[in-house]
C-alpha cells in the first residue's frame, strides 16, 4: 500500500468454524445461539442484557484464574460486545454475566460468541456500558461479604446493608443474592439503604423497576417491602413502594398520603419459597399514570391509580427489603435478587423476555463445542545484525531461528559470546529487544513474536591505491562502527592523474562519502602521464625563482606532462647573488622574450 496519510489496516482471520476471528490471542471460543422462540414481541430488543449463565470445565481450563480475558463478540466474531462479570469460578469453569446483545430478533436465532484463552490478556469488562443511561440503578446483590452492594450502572449508587449479614449474602435466582429476616418477635431487621439519590427520587413516569424475590415466611404484618421510597405522613413526598401484603403483590404510589394511597394489585397468588420475578410499569405522567405489573412473564394492567401531587420528595431515602417509615413490620423475609431501576417502560416482550431467559438461561440459548482459532504464531529468536549466534533454551542457533511453542511454556535465550567476529566485521552485545538479561527466561506468548539480539557492529574499510604508488587514499583502512559516513579522498601522484573509484564507490570525483553497511573495499585508480623534462634556471644560477607559486633556487628541473600549464615568476627583480654581487632582472631568453617577469611557459 502507498502511505498517504494515517491509515489502519486490520488483518481479518477466518476459522474453519465459519466467522471469522477476532484476535488469534484468544485460542478458544463456542457459538451462542439464542432460540428466537424464546423472545417476547412483535420486533427486535435492542441493546438487550442477557443473562448467561453456564457451568462449562473448558471455561474452567481455558480462561484466567480471574476470567479477565473472558469477552463476547456479536455474529461476525469481530463486534465486541459490552459485558459484566457477576460470578466465575475458575474450579467448576461457572460463569454469571450480562451481556449487551445489540438485537433480539423474535423471528430469527441471534448468534453471538464467547472467547476465552488469552493468559497476558486485561480486564475486557465494560460493566457501566451493559447497562446505558437508561438504567438508574442494577443492583446484583451477589457480594459475599462486607456491608457495601454496588450498583452496575454509571451512577454507581452503592446501598449500604444494616450489617454484613443483615441481610446476609445467599444464593439467588441469576446469581448471587441477599436474604432479609424482619421479624417483630424477635426484633431481628435487615436492609439495604441505597440513600436518597436524586436520579431515583425524581423518577416520576415513565417508570420501571423489576426483582427478583423468593419468599420464606410471613411477617407480622404480613407486608413484605422489596424495594420502598416511603416519606412520612402528612408531607408532600413521593411513594414508590413494591411489596406483597399477604400473598398479593402490590404496587403503591402517591404525591401526598392524605389524597390517599393508590394502589396496583396483581390478582394471582404468591407462593412461598419460590421465586418470583416482578416488573413494575408507568407509564404517563404521574398526574395521570398508567400501571401494570408483570409477573413471572404475565402481565396485569392495573385501576384504581388517580391524580396525585407534589410528586417529588428529594430527601425520601430508598430501601431494598424494607421501607424507611415502617421498618421491621414492612420488612422482607426472603431473599431479593437483581434489583433495576431505569427511567423508562420496558415494553411487554421485553419483561416477558427477561423472565425467560433469568428463569431458565439453559432453555434460551444454545452453547456449541469450543472451536479453536488460527493459533499462536511462532516466536522468533534473531539478531541484528543476522546470522550471529545465540543459543535458546541450551542449545546453539544461528539467527533467526523459529519455534512453535506452547503459550505460557517458560524458555531460557542468551548470548553466550556477547563479542564476535565474521568476515570483514565484528560485534559486540548491546541488549535484548525486551529488556531481559543477556540471558534470561521468556513465557511463550499466545500470539506471534520476535525476540532480538541487538549487537553494535564494525565494519572492515579497506582503502587501496591502484596502481600501488600512484597516489594517495584517506582514510586509510581501519575499523568504522554500522552507519559511520566516512569521507573518501583521492590525490594523484607525480606523473599520475586520478581516473575514478571502485569498489563501494565509483565515478570520477576525488571526495566521495561512504555509509559503512558492511564490510567495504575502495580502490582510487590512477593513470600514468607521459612527461618531458624541464630545467628552470636563471643566468647566474643560485637566484631565487618560483614555479607553480613554489620556490625554487635555480636551477630546479622537472618532469611535466606533455601539453600541462606552469606558471614561472622572478621573486624579485633586485637580488643578491651566491657570490655576493647584485643582480637585476634583465630578459627571458629568446623563446620567452618580451614577456612579463611572471611568465607562463610552454
Amino acid at each position: 500500500m502507498t502511505i498517504s496519510g494515517p491509515a489502519t489496516v486490520t488483518a481479518n482471520f477466518s476459522s474453519a468454524n465459519g466467522a471469522p476471528w477476532y484476535d488469534t490471542a484468544w485460542p478458544n471460543r463456542k457459538l451462542i445461539t439464542v432460540n428466537h422462540t424464546k423472545v417476547s414481541g412483535s420486533s427486535s430488543l435492542n441493546n438487550f442484557p442477557m443473562l448467561f449463565s453456564v457451568t462449562d470445565s473448558s471455561l474452567g481450563v481455558g480462561a484466567k484464574p480471574d476470567g479477565s480475558d473472558i469477552l463476547f463478540t456479536a455474529s461476525d466474531g469481530l463486534t465486541k460486545l459490552n459485558h459484566e462479570m457477576e460470578q466465575y469460578d475458575p474450579g467448576s469453569g461457572t460463569l454469571v454475566a450480562w451481556v449487551q446483545v445489540p438485537a433480539l430478533s423474535p423471528t430469527t436465532d441471534t448468534a453471538i460468541y464467547v472467547y476465552y484463552g488469552n493468559s497476558s490478556a486485561s480486564n475486557q469488562q465494560n460493566r457501566a456500558a451493559v447497562w446505558g443511561s437508561s438504567y438508574k440503578g442494577v443492583w446484583h446483590l451477589a457480594e459475599t461479604s462486607g456491608t457495601t452492594t454496588a450498583d452496575s450502572t454509571a451512577n454507581a449508587l452503592a446501598g449500604i446493608k444494616k450489617t454484613a449479614s443483615a441481610p446476609s449474602p445467599s444464593a439467588g435466582e441469576t446469581g448471587g443474592a441477599q436474604f432479609f429476616k424482619n421479624y417483630v418477635t424477635s426484633g431481628e431487621s435487615a436492609y439495604v439503604n441505597l440513600g436518597a439519590p436524586a436520579v431515583i427520587n425524581t423518577l416520576q413516569a415513565p417508570l420501571t423497576i423489576s426483582a427478583w424475590f423468593n419468599i420464606y415466611s410471613e411477617t407480622t404484618t404480613g407486608r413484605k417491602t422489596l424495594f420502598g421510597q416511603y416519606g412520612a405522613y402528612n408531607i408532600s413526598s413521593l411513594i414508590k413502594l413494591l411489596r406483597v401484603d399477604g400473598n398479593t403483590l402490590k404496587y403503591f404510589m402517591t404525591g401526598n398520603y392524605s389524597n390517599g394511597v393508590q394502589s396496583c394489585t396483581f390478582p394471582t397468588a404468591i407462593t412461598f419459597q419460590n421465586w418470583h420475578h416482578v416488573v413494575v410499569n408507568v407509564t404517563g405522567t404521574i398526574y395521570a399514570p398508567s400501571v401494570s405489573i408483570t409477573v413471572d412473564g404475565v402481565k396485569q394492567s392495573c385501576s384504581g391509580i388517580g391524580q396525585f401531587n407534589s410528586p417529588v420528595d428529594a430527601t425520601a431515602s430508598t430501601y431494598i427489603g424494607s421501607n424507611q417509615y415502617q421498618g421491621i413490620s414492612e420488612g422482607m423475609w426472603g431473599t431479593i435478587d437483581e434489583v433495576r431501576v431505569s427511567d423508562t417502560s420496558r415494553s411487554d416482550g421485553w419483561n416477558a423476555t427477561e423472565f425467560a431467559n433469568q428463569n431458565s438461561p439453559s432453555t434460551f440459548y444454545s452453547i456449541g463445542t469450543q472451536q479453536n482459532g488460527p493459533g499462536p504464531g511462532p516466536v522468533t529468536i534473531t539478531s541484528v545484525p543476522g546470522g550471529l549466534s545465540l543459543t535458546v533454551d541450551g542449545v546453539p542457533c544461528t539467527a533467526p531461528c523459529s519455534f512453535p511453542w506452547t503459550p505460557g511454556s517458560a524458555h531460557i535465550i542468551a548470548v553466550t559470546q556477547p563479542a564476535q567476529t565474521g568476515t570483514g566485521a565484528q560485534y559486540q552485545f548491546l541488549n535484548w529487544s525486551d529488556g531481559g538479561a543477556q540471558s534470561h527466561s521468556i513465557t511463550a506468548p499466545v500470539i506471534a513474536a520476535t525476540y532480538t539480539a541487538n549487537f553494535n557492529a564494525q565494519y572492515l574499510l579497506q582503502t587501496v591505491v591502484s596502481p600501488a604508488g600512484a597516489g594517495t587514499i584517506g582514510p586509510r583502512s581501519g575499523w568504522f562502527s554500522g552507519g559511520t559516513v566516512v569521507a573518501v579522498s583521492a590525490a594523484a601522484g607525480s606523473g599520475h592523474q586520478f581516473t575514478g573509484f571502485t569498489g563501494a564507490l565509483n565515478g570520477a570525483a576525488a571526495g566521495q562519502n561512504l555509509i559503512m553497511t558492511g564490510p567495504q573495499t575502495v580502490t582510487a585508480n590512477f593513470a600514468t602521464v607521459n612527461t618531458v623534462p624541464m630545467t628552470v634556471t636563471s643566468a647566474p644560477a643560485g637566484l631565487l625563482l618560483t614555479v607553480d607559486g613554489a620556490s625554487c633556487l635555480s636551477p630546479c628541473t622537472y618532469n611535466w606532462p606533455i601539453g600541462s600549464s606552469h606558471t614561472l615568476a622572478v621573486v624579485a627583480s633586485s637580488q643578491v647573488g651566491s657570490d655576493g654581487l647584485p643582480y637585476t632582472f634583465a630578459y627571458c631568453p629568446t623563446a620567452v622574450r618580451n614577456r612579463t617577469p611572471s611568465q607562463r611557459a610552454q
